[in-house]
């Protein structure tokens, strides 16, 4: 083989390269956020199931030692898990309403229980923790 033939082999090889190269970063771009994302995801997940159990668990002190009274922190920590919660990709459809329902609550606990349908729609803790657990399935 001659040094043209040579150079047209290495010049074809030296495109087959920068070819598969363009190829592989353009799967890893596109593999690669997908990964990021789905580890993201479990983290905002678990974020939101923690948000939750900690306003669950602190609502659940509070009506049995105090009742059904105002509390600032109680309203905060449920808006808090309801920002965790809006992060994620799949979550149970109603819980969204359910954790903004037990903010509003506990804002002015009084004004709801004495509206005739009003504690109908403030979901039970027991209810939350059902779509709790349902968000944990998803892990």
């Amino acid at each position: 083989m001659d040094v043209t033939g040579k150079l047209i082999l290495v010049k074809e090889f030296l495109e087959i390269v920068s070819r598969l190269s363009e190829l592989i970063k353009k799967y890893k771009n596109t593999t690669k956020p997908k990964e990021s994302h789905e580890i993201d995801q479990r983290q905002q997940i678990v974020e939101a199931i923690n948000a939750i159990q900690i306003a669950s668990i602190k609502t659940n002190e509070f009506i049995t030692t105090i009742g059904y009274e105002p509390n600032d922190e109680l309203t905060e920590l449920w808006q808090n898990a309801l920002r965790k919660v809006s992060v994620i990709d799949d979550y149970p459809e109603e819980l969204p309403e359910w954790l903004y329902r037990k903010a509003e609550f506990f804002g002015n606990p009084n004004e709801i229980l004495n509206s005739p349908d009003g504690i109908k729609l403030v979901p039970t803790l027991q209810q939350i923790n059902i779509a709790c657990e349902q968000l944990l399935l998803t892990l």
